[in-house]
Formats: structure tokens, C-alpha cells, sequence
């Protein structure tokens, strides 16, 4: 029987049973993609394995969303220690997602080249940079700084965590954690501002 599929689109269940073609689930869900013979594709890992790589991806992006996001109720402070204005501190804001933008164009290919391991773990060591530059400021020139690198460095939670985890799952599984993603990157950006709030009013904003 020929199928017109809308582009797009592919074929996961075998309603008739006759396609000769890897399925799991209840035995009639296709396995989209088909996996290699190597035993290095993720999607031959054990489903143990792809959960525990999951659960990294998971709070790294958790992660990478408080450090774009968290300094929000501090601004009075900078406000009135770096004798600023709102305006410039918007400024430094918009920085930052600017270059979540620039980072999401760098670190792709350099991914592809490099590996996504070298990607990940070079943009936690920006982040750890730039947050020690970020508790040693004197002056809202360093937020300007601050918020450029922070904002390449959180870049991967937008573009290559989605990638990583795409590869690590069937076409029928993705949209599970996909949304367990996105769900990361709301919880870090909406979390990381009320930790924040606490962390500043209990031991200073430093």
C-alpha cells in the first residue's frame, strides 16, 4: 500500500504490520530514526544510560537559565552602589540575550567541529568567570561584561541541548523530553531570580 505522507511528516506506526523495519513500544511504533549497528549510537544506549545523560542535560540547562536570568532583583542594589541608572542596566540585559544569540551562531558549528563535551564544558568555565567577575565589581562597566559572556556562554540551553537530546531518543519518545527541556529552562529562569532575592537579603548580593 503506497502512503502520500504530508512533508514533514513520517510514518511511526505499522497499522498493517507488514513493514520490515526496527519497532519497539507495543511492537507496532517504528523506530524513528533506524539505529546503527554501532554500539557508540546513542540510541543503542540502555534507556538507564539515555536517563542519566538526560538528567545532565536537564539541570545544565536549569543551570544556564538562572545564570542568563537571576540578576534581576538586584538591580536596586547596582542601582545605588554603581550609581547607575535603570536604563543602563537594561542595557546590560539586552547585551546578554544579544549575545545568547551571537553564541547560538558561534558554538553550533564549533560544536560540530570540537564535540559538544568541549562546548558544554567551556561555556560552565565562562559562566564561572564571569560570575567572579560579576561578585568583584566595582562599577557597571564589568555588568556590561558580565552579561556578554554570560549570555554566549548560556547560548547552548537554547540551540545544542535540544540537539543532544533529540539524538539520544526516538522520534516517538522526543517530545517527552523535549518539553521536560523546556520546562528546565522556564523552572531555571523563573527559580533563579527568587533564589537570588534570598541569597542577597541573607549574605549580600557579592
Amino acid at each position: 500500500m503506497s502512503i502520500e505522507l504530508i512533508p514533514g511528516t513520517v510514518h511511526l506506526v505499522d497499522i498493517e504490520g507488514d513493514l520490515n523495519v526496527k519497532k519497539g513500544g507495543s511492537g507496532d511504533i517504528i523506530l524513528r530514526p533506524q539505529s546503527a549497528p554501532d554500539p557508540n549510537d546513542p540510541l543503542r544506549w540502555s534507556k538507564k544510560k539515555k536517563l542519566t545523560q538526560f538528567f545532565h542535560l536537564f539541570w545544565l540547562s536549569v543551570f544556564f537559565a538562572i545564570t542568563t536570568n537571576f540578576v534581576g532583583p538586584i538591580w536596586d542594589i547596582f542601582v545605588e552602589e554603581f550609581n547607575t541608572t535603570y536604563s543602563a542596566l537594561n542595557v546590560t540585559s539586552a547585551l546578554c540575550f544579544l549575545f545568547l544569540g551571537v553564541g547560538c551562531l558561534v558554538l553550533q558549528p564549533t560544536a560540530l567541529v570540537l564535540g559538544r563535551r568541549f562546548v558544554y564544558l567551556l561555556c560552565v568555565v565562562l559562566m564561572f568567570v564571569a560570575n567572579i567577575i560579576g561578585a568583584s565589581s566595582k562599577g557597571i562597566g564589568s555588568q556590561y561584561a558580565v552579561n556578554v559572556i554570560n549570555g554566549f556562554a548560556g547560548a547552548p540551553c537554547d540551540s545544542l541541548i535540544e540537539i543532544s537530546v533529540a539524538d539520544y531518543f526516538f522520534q516517538h519518545e522526543r517530545a517527552t523530553y523535549l518539553s521536560l527541556t523546556i520546562l528546565s529552562l522556564y523552572f531555571g529562569s523563573d527559580i533563579g531570580p527568587i533564589v537570588t532575592g534570598y541569597i542577597a537579603d541573607a549574605i549580600g548580593w557579592r
